[in-house]
């Protein structure tokens, strides 16, 4: 488990819980685990743990997670229902070792609303190869007018 935890910048005693083991359990070849909560991405490649999918939020927006992308680069927007871009920052994962998940955190500079509005959080990191999303996760929020 010790490894697993490494990898995805989680703690031993989270795994473990998130699985109903000790933290000292053995592992095999085969069995199957789940991952701790957050909003992972289909490849593992980055974990959102704040804010939380269908919560509320207000301006300035703070998104916390755990990433292992290319050069630890995580790119984090929000937009609007009607695909408005209101934000968007770049966010560094300080990632141990490569391949590794490291924490990163980025602030979107939102605007107050004057009434609560639904909108998207959207994170992903670019190829390097192309500059294309890659990995990307959408977090549906409600941005709070009061």
């Amino acid at each position: 488990m010790s490894a697993l935890s490494r990898r995805f910048g989680i703690a031993v005693g989270d795994l473990a819980s998130a699985n109903a083991l000790a933290p000292d359990a053995g592992l095999r070849t085969g069995d199957s685990l789940s991952l701790p909560s957050g909003v992972w991405s289909d490849r593992l490649a980055i974990r959102v743990t704040q804010p939380e999918s269908g919560s509320r939020v207000r301006g300035p927006i703070v998104v916390r997670g755990t990433a292992a992308t290319f050069e630890g680069l995580v790119v984090v927007e929000a937009i609007d229902s009607t695909g408005n871009q209101l934000a968007r920052v770049s966010a560094k994962a300080a990632n141990p070792d490569a391949g590794l998940h490291g924490p990163f955190e980025a602030t979107l500079a939102v605007g107050a609303a004057s009434t609560d509005r639904p909108i998207t959080i959207r994170l992903y990191w670019p190829s390097p190869r192309d500059g294309s999303p890659s990995d990307e996760i959408r977090i549906p929020v409600t941005l709070s007018g009061s």
